[in-house]
């Protein structure tokens, strides 16, 4: 899979660092994944922070 996200950029040398290409495969998914969840939530009206604290919430149960 190495070079892989380079193509997809149109990088045309290589990372300097592994490191470098490992962060940003990591940003690269993590904004795949943002993107999916907010197209699975727009039938409920919810955006991702809001289901965020509906999670913090119920992970919170009941004070008293």
């Amino acid at each position: 899979m190495a070079g892989r996200l380079a193509k997809e950029i149109h990088q045309s040398k290589p990372f300097a660092l592994l490191e470098e290409e490992a962060a940003l495969n990591l940003a690269r998914t993590f904004e795949v994944v943002q993107q999916k969840l907010s197209e699975a939530l727009k039938p409920h009206q919810l955006t991702p922070t809001q289901y965020n604290i509906l999670r913090i919430l119920r992970g919170a149960g009941s004070v008293g």
